[in-house]
């Protein structure tokens, strides 16, 4: 169960002016995947349980003539709860983590790291890294008799 995802980092920057047809790839890695020891918050004292910090990057690039022109790179951390044994465990012996459990890790990072980077985006003027909803009009049938 995912406790909280933190953003830690915001990278942004261009080279130069966007124009033309551009590609834009983003993707999101996980990093690294530590242990945390729980606390009681009742007593501030610690308890033999650990949840597991997921760390994470997100990177977006804006590609024009197989040059990379402008990017976005996003830190930060998800902080997961319930079998963390078996996902540290794993981590450090095959660098992977179970399905089960990184879907959700992944969709709750792309979900919060996609708006991050929308809202950097426009503040430097890069298009937005992903297909926004468009409103349209429906054609009408020309067969429709009113």
């Amino acid at each position: 169960m995912i406790l909280k995802t933190f953003i830690d980092s915001i990278n942004c920057g261009k080279k130069r002016d966007i124009k033309g047809n551009i590609k834009i790839n983003s993707h999101a890695n996980i990093v690294d995947v530590k242990p945390i020891i729980k606390k009681d918050t009742n007593s501030k004292s610690t308890i033999n349980e650990y949840n597991a910090i997921v760390f994470f990057e997100h990177i977006t690039t804006y590609i024009l003539d197989d040059s990379e022109i402008a990017g976005i790179k996003i830190r930060g951390r998800v902080i997961y709860e319930k079998g963390t044994e078996d996902i540290i465990k794993t981590w450090t012996t095959d660098k992977k983590i179970d399905k089960k459990i990184i879907i959700p890790i992944l969709n709750n990072i792309l979900a919060k790291a996609s708006v991050t980077a929308l809202i950097n985006a426009t503040q430097i003027n890069l298009p937005p890294p992903f297909q926004l909803p468009n409103v349209k009009t429906k054609e009408l049938d020309s067969h429709y008799i009113d």
